[in-house]
């Protein structure tokens, strides 16, 4: 086995036929090699020698030698997902160079799998370009079964951690068995997260990553000593999007939930996965060289949607075998803004004007109000945990949830539904919660008819409804959202309210975003003629003259400014307002306000250009 590893050393970077032949004979070594990945092409499946190679590799690392790099080790944390606990012992203070990391990559090829997505861009793509994805493994599933067993920490850790990427549902209570197994296992290198924005000043001075054949130090990882539980508790976060403290409380979960392909936690851990999966396979792609920049982003743009569409057909074939109930749960709770928004549209601008359900599955709304009226039919949306994936901070889950959902599935609903809605908005349970409310309120506004405009303020009108909760809402998260959707649908009747709120001056909002919710709407799809005049009279009103000159050593002041150039130059379709004109304003070298008088005369060239193709 020693010499078996020594021989890995030594061959790493060979070709496919050298390599084959220096690993163990149990492998499969006479499968097809891919073309796309001519380094490597063969089995792991003895996870006995991948044992050995890691704890080789961990001794291999390279202490912190210089006092900046001793100094930079008390900043770094691990990013473990889900508040995994791990005392600070655990953490081996030792970075690895980047081939120590290509090496355990390529003898542990899972756990690329296991890495967050904003870690793909740095490492990752580079490496895939040049080694094998670990599809070909899925096939020994059934071998890393039997490891689970294996008597040796290590083995059934590695088991873990290799079953966790496959993502069979089947797995998880599997995996859920060693949630109380404290063995001491195998240690594994873990994404730093910098707890200083100090610490990579001379980064490239310090680590001689300018040198040809630079083989930096990698401070964005370390490693890390885990217990078998932690490699479940990881694994099992990976798979489902919950963490378990023990073996009895999964075992409360998954009575639950443990009819994956009916349940929210399968889909929306799926989709979420695979729409990942769709950015990393874009990232692989290169520039040609006599590509220029503006076809190798058309190119991508279309992978992507190729790779998007394929994952929501597939998604929709499958869910459409559900039963219509579960189809509205999981097609209503996965469009919400955290998720994917997969099922619904290729994306959530289109979707936005587009009521009708995904072609193929069934959604009814009396489905989603028997839920807002009774949680518990749909016990597996339990939304109360600390630790549920739809990641709610402040406020009551339920009600934040709630009204997230409603904010676009209003247009699901008809008159017929008015009265059950009605009584919602009167339980004490959404009075006492302004999110949930607001969700309520907007379905029930949205069932109304449009005002005349010599009218606006008639009860039995959307206008008037969302008008009252502008007016009279103390919170502001409710008059923002009237707002935002009063400037989508109301226009031009209603253009004098929304400019006379928009120019209040509150306390607790000293940067408007109030105004800037309005400039962002009036900046979204589709760009109208209406939109277009109101923008013009909003920016040309001189209330709006205090938001060109701003306080610039006070963060998110220029969001105003920064957004009213936006719709400016995306109505004319070309820089009306250019660089030279908006420096003088982020960086005067005199009075920023001299350069209002020009500014003014550009928007009201607005009305005289067409509107953009």
């Amino acid at each position: 086995m020693q010499h078996q590893c020594l021989t890995i050393l030594s061959v790493l970077m060979l070709t496919h036929n050298s390599f084959a032949q220096s690993v163990n004979t149990n492998a499969h070594t006479n499968a097809a090699p891919q073309k796309r990945f001519p380094i490597i092409d063969f089995n792991i499946v003895d996870l006995e020698l991948v044992s050995q190679w890691t704890l080789k590799l961990v001794a291999q690392q390279e202490p912190p030698y210089t006092d900046h790099l001793k100094s930079i080790s008390r900043f770094m944390v691990p990013m473990l997902p889900g508040r995994i606990n791990f005392s600070a012992s655990n953490q081996i203070k030792t970075f690895p160079r980047a081939s120590h990391l290509r090496d355990y990559f390529l003898t542990r090829p899972w756990a690329l799998y296991t890495l967050p997505s904003r870690h793909h861009s740095e490492f990752v793509s580079l490496f895939l370009r040049t080694s094998k994805p670990f599809d070909h493994w899925s096939g020994h599933r059934e071998i890393f079964h039997k490891q689970l067993s294996h008597d040796q920490p290590a083995i059934r850790a590695l088991a873990i951690e290799a079953l966790s990427v496959m993502h069979h549902p089947e797995d998880v209570p599997r995996i859920a068995t060693y949630l109380d197994d404290t063995s001491e296992a195998l240690p594994a290198l873990s994404p730093n997260m910098c707890m200083s924005s100090t610490t990579f000043f001379d980064h490239n001075q310090t680590f001689d990553q300018r040198s040809p054949n630079a083989n930096p130090v990698m401070l964005r990882y370390s490693w890390l000593n885990l217990t078998v539980k932690q490699y479940a508790q990881l694994a099992l976060k990976r798979m489902t999007g919950f963490r378990f403290e023990d073996k009895a409380q999964f075992d409360v979960w998954w009575l639950i939930n443990h009819d994956a392909k009916n349940c929210y936690w399968y889909w929306q851990q799926r989709l979420t996965r695979e729409m990942a999966e769709v950015d990393l396979s874009a990232s692989l792609q290169i520039k040609l060289p006599s590509e220029t920049w503006e076809r190798y982003q058309s190119r991508l743009g279309k992978i992507s949607q190729i790779a998007i569409d394929d994952v929501r057909q597939s998604a929709i074939n499958e869910l459409a075998q559900c039963t219509p109930e579960v189809q509205t749960k999981i097609v209503m709770c996965c469009e919400l803004e955290q998720n994917t928004g997969i099922l619904w549209q290729s994306s959530q601008a289109h979707r936005q004007f587009s009521p009708s359900p995904p072609a193929g599955l069934q959604v009814n709304p009396e489905y989603l109000l028997d839920y807002l009226e009774n949680q518990a039919i749909w016990p597996d949306l339990k939304i109360h945990s600390q630790d549920n994936m739809l990641n709610f901070s402040m406020g009551h889950p339920h009600h934040i949830f709630v009204g997230n959902l409603l904010r676009w599935a209003y247009r699901l609903f008809e008159p017929t539904h008015l009265p059950r809605l009605q009584a919602l908005l009167q339980s004490t349970e959404y009075q006492a919660d302004h999110s949930g409310r607001l969700g309520i309120l907007l379905c029930i506004a949205m069932l109304h008819p449009q005002a005349n405009a010599g009218n606006l303020d008639d009860p039995d009108t959307r206008d008037s409804i969302l008008r009252q909760v502008i007016r009279t809402e103390p919170s502001r998260d409710m008059q923002r959202w009237c707002v935002e959707l009063l400037t989508r649908i109301g226009l031009p009747q209603n253009a004098t309210l929304l400019k006379d709120h928009a120019f209040k001056i509150h306390a607790d909002d000293p940067d408007n975003e109030m105004l800037q919710s309005i400039l962002k709407v009036l900046i979204a799809q589709p760009l109208t003629e209406i939109k277009r005049d109101f923008l013009v009279n909003l920016l040309l009103d001189r209330r709006f003259d205090r938001w060109w000159v701003y306080d610039h050593m006070q963060m998110g002041a220029d969001m105003c400014c920064r957004y009213a150039i936006d719709a400016i130059n995306t109505y004319s379709g070309f820089e009306l307002i250019d660089n030279e004109l908006e420096n003088r304003i982020r960086f005067p070298e005199g009075d920023a306000t001299e350069a209002i008088p020009e500014i003014r005369k550009r928007i009201a060239e607005l009305k005289t250009l067409p509107l953009p193709q």
